[in-house]
């Protein structure tokens, strides 16, 4: 997903690093005069010194940027996050040592733990994205569904996301982590003023009024939406997807992936396409929405009234604009018999999953529980622009409570539809990214590409 910013790792394409020493190996000296010990006596040290090495427990983690901040990697590796977290967890767990490697190609990393996990190669534990991507690995991945907490069943949102299916009850593939993200309409309250609209507190209740607005922006002499593809249909999975999972809900979405049901017979899925198109033929997004390399500096600069964004641009736009100045909302309701009301795409994108070849599940699970905790979650969040995960964690805590632009954004992620790229087979999902922007743009028909889909999904499934 897409959905994390790329952070540049220096060094090899795989660095791999101990968090913490293993306990140091002490020889003891015999003081001058003393006798030596019987053979007797140095076989028990000998056996009690094997059993200590037997019973360390080595976990290998790989880990992606999504859990190293940009900050975070202009100090020392000590000083990470994941660091900090696998020296508390080796502190209160003796015997046990974390090992961990940042891979730096999320997409890449996939492919590289099925094979690794094949073998006794592989880490134990893995950051890999939710959904499709690792329902797909279902025979080298461990089903942790009996080793879970039940206060992390509880207080963690996303379990959705890494369960078979997206049901309850299917296994459970790994722990969501990071925190949570949630994508939208950030807009400039400053600029919705001048136009005479009031989104804080009555935002369009239906698409017809929200398309009544984006006239009534750009006559006020501003470009409605600022939108790119960024090369993988970025604005559409941000924003205009959950038109069409908030209709059906993300089984449909995955149905059609598979070639169970069919992208060209989903009227929601077309729907959403006609929408943005039309979005698009009005003049409400900018007209280089396929190639804009800098379509975020529109909204930046107060050119634009509305970005297709995520929550971790509220950070940036505060300092263009003033913290003040921001809002977030969804697209409307479809129509009244939408399954999912009031709703925006997101969720944990990530996961830590454990591999089908660990020796020690139970420890492996006991440090995701751990990575999860309440304290750890809080110090996670401080490095990086995300929402928290646990249901128990307050904005207060987390320095959100005063701006209307977060409160906003929490409470859309009570609610949130889960990402439609990951909700796809992956094969399928980079066949939409790469044909998106010509619907939206309108150089190819809406038609034309859902039977390109339900080809490819065909082609899968042979």
């Amino acid at each position: 997903m897409k959905k994390v910013l790329a952070l540049l790792l220096t060094a090899a394409l795989v660095l791999s690093c101990t968090a913490c020493g293993g306990k140091e190996n002490k020889e003891s000296q015999e003081p001058a005069g003393t006798a030596a010990e019987s053979p007797e006596e140095e076989q028990q040290e000998s056996q009690s010194a094997e059993a200590e090495n037997e019973e360390e427990i080595v976990l290998k983690v790989w880990v992606a940027p999504s859990l190293v901040s940009e900050d975070e990697q202009k100090m020392k590796q000590e000083e990470w996050y994941v660091s900090r977290v696998a020296k508390k967890f080796e502190e209160e767990n003796p015997g046990v040592k974390i090992e961990f490697t940042v891979v730096p190609d999320q997409s890449a990393a996939h492919q590289t733990f099925k094979a690794a996990a094949s073998t006794d190669s592989g880490p134990d534990i893995a950051n890999l994205w939710s959904g499709q991507s690792i329902f797909a690995m279902e025979d080298v991945i461990l089903d942790i569904k009996d080793y879970i907490p039940a206060e992390d069943k509880e207080l963690l949102q996303g379990w959705e996301t890494v369960t078979v299916g997206f049901e309850e009850g299917g296994p459970v593939l790994g722990y969501p982590v990071s925190g949570n993200e949630i994508c939208g309409l950030l807009y400039n309250r400053a600029i919705l003023q001048e136009a005479g609209l009031d989104f804080d507190n009555n935002p369009p209740k239906t698409l017809a009024e929200f398309m009544e607005a984006m006239g009534k922006i750009k006559d006020a002499g501003y470009l409605p939406i600022a939108a790119g593809d960024d090369g993988w249909n970025c604005a559409y999975f941000y924003g205009f997807a959950s038109l069409w999972a908030q209709q059906e809900g993300n089984a449909r979405v995955a149905s059609d992936s598979t070639g169970e049901t069919k992208f060209a017979e989903d009227e929601a899925f077309k729907e959403s396409y006609r929408f943005a198109n039309e979005l698009y033929n009005n003049g409400y997004i900018n007209e280089d929405y396929q190639t804009s390399p800098d379509y975020n500096e529109l909204f930046l600069n107060g050119e634009a009234a509305f970005l297709i964004t995520g929550n971790y641009m509220v950070a940036t736009a505060a300092d263009a604009l003033g913290i003040e100045n921001l809002g977030f909302c969804g697209f409307p309701d479809v129509s009244a018999d939408a399954v999912n009301k009031n709703t925006c795409i997101g969720g944990p994108g990530q996961c830590m999953v454990v591999s089908g070849q660990c020796k020690n599940p139970e420890m492996a699970v006991k440090f995701l529980s751990f990575l999860n905790n309440k304290e750890n979650h809080i110090d996670l969040l401080a490095g990086l622009s995300k929402l928290p995960l646990r249901t128990d964690v307050t904005l207060e805590e987390v320095g959100m409570a005063e701006d209307l632009v977060y409160r906003q954004i929490v409470k859309l992620s009570e609610n949130y539809t889960y990402w439609a790229d990951n909700s796809m087979v992956p094969e399928v999902n980079a066949e939409m990214q790469k044909l998106g922007s010509l619907a939206i743009t309108g150089k190819m028909s809406i038609d034309e590409m859902a039977e390109k889909l339900d080809q490819k999904a065909a082609e899968l499934a042979q």
